[in-house]
């Protein structure tokens, strides 16, 4: 498995248990989904940036090792 992969399923698999979790819980309130809602995006933009950064370092490190 690719490191991206494993990051992008990481990721998925935290919305996803965010999603159950609101959906689950009765008490969530449309401010505790607003907040996690705005968490969730943070996180994805997180994620992109991480997994963007660790492309171009591979790719740097393929560009070195391959004549």
């Amino acid at each position: 498995m690719s490191g991206g992969s494993f990051w992008r399923g990481l990721v998925f698999g935290v919305l996803v248990g965010m999603a159950a979790a609101v959906f689950v819980n009765p008490q969530v309130t449309p401010e505790t989904r607003a907040r996690l809602g705005r968490a969730r995006d943070g996180l994805k933009q997180r994620a992109n940036r991480i997994l963007s950064r660790a492309q171009q370092e591979v790719d740097q490190v393929i560009d070195q090792v391959t004549p």
